[in-house]
């Protein structure tokens, strides 16, 4: 079991917690309240019982790690300053959880946000702050203080990559979050989802084993794929003249049919990348079924189970989504 211990400068640090394999959830502080910016300052000697009030109530509505079947928790917050943090220490943590959770065994680690750019800030306080509540930077500035205790897990971000510092890390799922923090940006990107169709064996296209050509068919659509696309993304440019246009790349898995539907697009030297993960999941009993044939005859329980949990769940000797994407050892990254 793990327990994420989030803090500040925070700046771009929520979204470190959007994506994970691991069941996450995250609380965030300045989600409890509706006060003024210096409510969290730790110079407001005034509200500093109500703050180790409002921390405490976080801490317990995690208690989802012992009852919900989660592995992360993400504490959201600007524990700017040594003494913040030293509250919430391996015993303080597991003290708010002793009355559900005092079998179960936690670890605490740090991950810090830094950033001294400022066209940084400012790019991430017009695309995410302005829909998310947080501390006043001002506020909280003269009193940061960064991490040194060297006893501590922790790992530190750098103006969004450019530099990572990792300390202490010796846990499997500690590892694996460095590793997506160390493919993770905040580059702004749209990204477009699109189906193949027919190849040339019509009957047989549902068997997993089917790699057969695109059809006639299955060319026209690629075809009418690409002038879409293309005719769309000019529009939206002119839309925005100011801003920079971005280059098309086309994901595409190793089918033929997806490879072929892709070729129509490398004709306009757009940028084509063949990615593993994006093959489809080997469906074992379900190989050849319809939807409806899966849903209603054959494992409808399992229907629905999937559709409640799709990332994990598998039908029989199938593979899931997570364990194949944790066997490719891939974080897949835009």
């Amino acid at each position: 079991m793990e327990y994420i211990s989030s803090f500040a400068p925070q700046f771009y640090k929520t979204i470190t917690g959007r994506l994970f394999h691991a069941q996450t959830k995250g609380v965030q502080r300045g989600n409890y309240r509706t006060r003024s910016n210096d409510f969290f300052a730790p110079g407001n000697l005034n509200t500093a019982a109500q703050r180790q009030e409002i921390t405490e109530e976080c801490l317990r509505d995690m208690d989802w790690l012992e009852n919900g079947g989660g592995q992360v928790g993400i504490y959201d917050a600007s524990n700017t300053t040594e003494e913040r943090r030293r509250l919430l220490t391996q015993n303080h943590i597991q003290a708010v959880f002793i009355d559900k959770c005092d079998d179960v065994s936690y670890s605490l680690k740090h991950g810090e946000s830094i950033c001294n750019k400022s066209e940084i800030i400012e790019v991430n306080i017009r695309s995410v702050k302005m829909s998310s509540p947080d501390d006043c930077i001002d506020a909280h500035e003269p009193y940061y203080e960064t991490i040194t205790d060297l006893k501590l897990s922790f790992v530190k971000m750098v103006n969004v990559g450019e530099q990572i510092v990792v300390n202490n890390v010796n846990e499997y799922l500690q590892s694996r979050i460095v590793y997506y923090l160390m493919n993770l940006h905040i580059n702004p990107c749209t990204i477009y989802f699109a189906q193949t169709t027919q190849n040339g064996e019509s009957l047989n296209q549902r068997l997993y084993m089917a790699d057969a050509d695109l059809s006639e068919e299955g060319h026209r659509y690629a075809e009418n794929l690409k002038n879409f696309l293309l005719s769309y993304r000019e529009q939206k440019q002119a839309a925005n003249s100011e801003e920079k246009p971005r280059q098309l790349t086309i994901w595409t898995s190793a089918r033929k049919r997806s490879v072929q539907t892709a070729q129509h697009f490398a004709q306009e030297d757009v940028m084509v990348r063949q990615q593993s993960e994006l093959t489809e999941i080997n469906p074992r009993e379900c190989d050849g079924l319809t939807l409806e044939q899966t849903k209603q005859a054959k494992f409808p329980e399992e229907y629905k189970r999937v559709q409640m949990d799709p990332y994990r769940h598998r039908y029989p000797r199938a593979d899931v989504c997570a364990v194949s994407l944790e066997c490719d050892g891939s974080v897949i990254s835009f």
